[in-house]
């Protein structure tokens, strides 16, 4: 599988997972409101749409972020760091992140980075019950809004012109 094709199926696993937590969290918005509202609902029902919501924006960023690195420079990362959000942001080449950071700018989005960093670490964190006290960010809305701009990205012709630009490799490292 080229570079090309491998940045193409990260890029569809990004929409598909980025479409079903958009899903999930309208139903996690309307139980939240019912339990408000009404004063019932299903606690268990409104948690399992949270954690849920939480791991597939992650996962998708994740996806997104190495549909970027594999488009553009026939690589992503494929170590015990593959699901570091902010590790996989500075895997790409500096005209990416260049790019990256003027759609966040150009749609009033904090640094792509920041809210990677601060996010670092959602897709296993949201999976995996923690005993260290560690609190986790149910923010929605930035890590949202971010993977929005890398979804952008890859689909913008600055972005699409550096990848025919740049030398292919057959073969992800």
């Amino acid at each position: 599988m080229n570079n090309v094709d491998v940045g193409n199926e990260f890029q569809t696993k990004a929409g598909c997972f980025q479409t079903t937590s958009d899903e999930l969290q309208a139903k996690l918005n309307q139980a939240t409101l019912t339990l408000k509202q009404a004063g019932k609902g299903d606690t268990r029902k409104i948690g399992g749409y949270l954690f849920s919501t939480m791991i597939l924006r992650a996962l998708a960023t994740e996806c997104a972020l190495k549909a970027l690195s594999a488009k553009s420079t026939g690589k992503y990362r494929r170590d015990k760091l593959g699901h570091d959000l902010s590790k996989l942001y500075d895997d790409l080449t500096q005209d990416v992140q260049v790019l990256v950071d003027s759609i966040a700018e150009a749609h009033g989005v904090a640094s792509p980075k920041t809210i990677l960093e601060k996010h670092r670490g959602d897709f296993v964190d949201w999976r995996y019950p923690s005993d260290d006290g560690k609190v986790l960010s149910a923010n929605f809305t930035d890590l949202q809004r971010a993977l929005e701009v890398l979804m952008e990205t890859l689909n913008h012709r600055r972005f699409l012109k550096l990848c025919r630009e740049s030398p292919a490799t057959d073969r992800p490292d």
